[in-house]
């Protein structure tokens, strides 16, 4: 049996976070959420970390930058990881353009854009890829955004689609750490012995 745990992390706020639909749209961090990601620099200091993955955008990498330079650990991107894209909406103002992603795009893509089903195919790939850092117990730090770790942390306890959408346990806000304490049996079968937040986020 292996044990280790996951750091399941939400990139930090951007000038754009509540105002705008980011997607894939290249936003850096604004100065609260460089002060986020100090705070997560901060909750991880004393922690063993052995493999950092992240979104390829840079209000993800941006969030894990400082930590994993100062660990001397890379940072390995993963398309996977991109937030829902957003199609035509990317960049409008939410108070203009009104949306209800979960109730109109669960299955039915955005127009020029993704479904959350093709989000969480996603995140069914990415779980694949974790299997051999999982299966040797490595403490994996993941950074994300809201729809990509949502589904991530469903596929990781293995809640079925609907339930990740319908009964979400879990709403990650920017700048949060979710820790994810596993182990792995010896037929492979992953186990998530608890979850809780080590930063809040807002």
């Amino acid at each position: 049996m292996k044990e280790g745990r996951i750091f399941l992390i939400r990139h930090g706020k951007t000038e754009w976070n509540g105002e705008r639909y980011l997607g894939w749209e290249d936003v850096p961090l604004s100065e609260t959420g460089k002060k986020q990601a100090d705070e997560i620099d901060l909750a991880l200091q004393n922690e063993r970390i052995d493999i950092i993955y992240s979104s390829p955008l840079t209000r993800a990498v941006e969030t894990i930058s400082s930590f994993a330079q100062k660990r001397g650990i890379p940072v390995y991107t993963a398309e996977d990881l991109r937030e829902l894209h957003y199609g035509r909406w990317q960049g409008l103002c939410k108070s203009k353009h009104k949306l209800n992603v979960i109730q109109q795009y669960r299955v039915s893509r955005l127009p020029q854009g993704e479904s959350l089903f093709d989000v969480y195919l996603r995140a069914v790939c990415f779980r694949g890829r974790l299997e051999s850092d999982l299966g040797a117990g490595k403490n994996v730090a993941v950074v994300g955004h809201f729809w990509s770790n949502r589904m991530l942390e469903g596929v990781i306890r293995r809640v079925p689609f609907k339930s990740i959408l319908d009964q979400p346990a879990y709403r990650p806000k920017n700048g949060s750490l979710l820790q994810m304490k596993y182990r792995v049996e010896a037929d492979g079968e992953l186990c998530i012995s608890s979850a809780s937040f080590v930063v809040q986020g807002f």
